[in-house]
């Protein structure tokens, strides 16, 4: 049996650290004056959008702390996104799931390999003003599990951030 675990890696020999990081892809602010008749005190407000783009993912560094070899690393990760709505008379909020895959080359002993998700779009926006209730969307990351795999099956999984592996349960 030792034998045939003995070049298995386990979560000990590994050590993972995860960033996330963002880029702003587009962001607008329109101001549309309300008009009305003020003399008869029929002002309507100015009408304000705003629209918010961003492009999330995530980097992360894989180190083996072991003396072993170890073979090709798949990892399969999903990352949350909350959604939140408001059509000015009911709201709704929704997590989807964004599944994806990567691949880190053989690791040395005591080296080291780098994945990254794909980048997930959150949109901000809303509408105020006028005689409108506000109207909004609002999409957010909540985190990402990783699950590292070799040939011989799955050996770690890991959340970022800290503790949301187990939020991340509750959520499914």
């Amino acid at each position: 049996m030792w034998e045939k675990n003995r070049n298995k890696p386990t979560a000990l020999d590994i050590r993972v650290n995860v960033e996330k990081k963002s880029d702003r892809i587009d962001r607008k602010v329109n101001r549309t004056a309300g008009g009305g008749n003020r003399q008869q005190g029929q002002v309507i407000p100015d009408i304000v959008s705003k629209l918010t783009i961003d492009e999330f993912y995530f980097v992360g560094k894989l180190d083996n702390y072991s003396r072993k070899d170890i073979d090709e690393i798949d990892v399969e990760y999903t990352i949350y996104k909350r959604v939140s709505e408001n059509d000015g008379k009911d709201s709704d909020t929704k997590v989807e799931e964004i599944r994806g895959t990567d691949t880190i080359r053989a690791l040395a002993p005591k080296g080291s390999g780098e994945f990254e998700t794909d980048k997930v779009k959150c949109e901000d926006s809303s509408v105020s003003g006028g005689n409108k209730p506000r109207v909004w969307k609002r999409e957010t990351i909540l985190g990402v599990v990783f699950a590292f795999r070799t040939s011989s099956g799955e050996f770690l999984r890991y959340g970022y951030p800290d503790g949301f592996l187990e939020r991340a349960d509750e959520i499914e």
